[in-house]
């Protein structure tokens, strides 16, 4: 990684597969990459109601006609380069009541934008979750 700049304390509605989210970010920007050593930046922004994790790569950009379904779990992948990753990615997000959007992608490389919900200050959520547990969608 090149930049890393995160805040002190950000805590989110996550569980143990938050891991699973970032790796398969990372790795996928790795597995895309046309140099080496690749480029990342990570960097995160905290507001009210979530933080919102971006990573930048200097991989040659999503196509544009993937971008909108980049982490659709419903898409036909049979003949394209996405892989299984971004798919749990997706629904990580979803599990999570976050959101997830390619904010910039092109032939300068790809920031994926992720936004989960930051935890709450109550114990309980008024859906009845202690304020670290994801939704399980």
């Amino acid at each position: 990684m090149t930049e890393l700049d995160l805040p002190e304390s950000a805590p989110v509605m996550a569980d143990s597969l938050v891991n699973s989210l970032f790796s398969n970010l990372f790795r996928n920007a790795v597995e895309h990459a046309e140099t080496s050593p690749i480029e990342l930046a990570v960097t995160a922004t905290v507001d009210e109601a979530s933080v919102r994790v971006r990573i930048r790569d200097d991989g040659p950009g999503v196509p544009e006609d993937l971008r909108d379904h980049l982490f659709d779990p419903t898409m036909d992948r049979h003949d394209t380069e996405i892989r299984l990753g971004t798919v749990i990615v997706g629904r990580l997000v979803d599990r999570y009541d976050g959101e997830i959007e390619p904010s910039r992608t092109g032939p300068e490389g790809t920031t994926v934008s992720v936004r989960p919900p930051r935890a709450s200050e109550r114990p309980v959520s008024s859906a009845g979750r202690t304020a670290a547990e994801p939704s399980g969608r």
